[in-house]
């Protein structure tokens, strides 16, 4: 009747998809935002040299 086997691999399929994406855009949110601070760090020095 709800086929039970194949409703929780279908599940856990879209659980490990979003798993992955998420841990895959985090760490590109992590480079960014390294990028980010390394230009942040470059402004400043411009702006007060010294």
């Amino acid at each position: 009747m709800y086929n039970l086997g194949r409703r929780t691999y279908l599940l856990l399929f879209w659980v490990g998809f979003l798993a992955l994406f998420r841990g895959i855009s985090q760490i590109f949110m992590a480079f960014t935002v390294r990028h980010a601070g390394h230009e942040a760090e470059t402004a400043l020095e411009d702006a007060n040299p010294g």
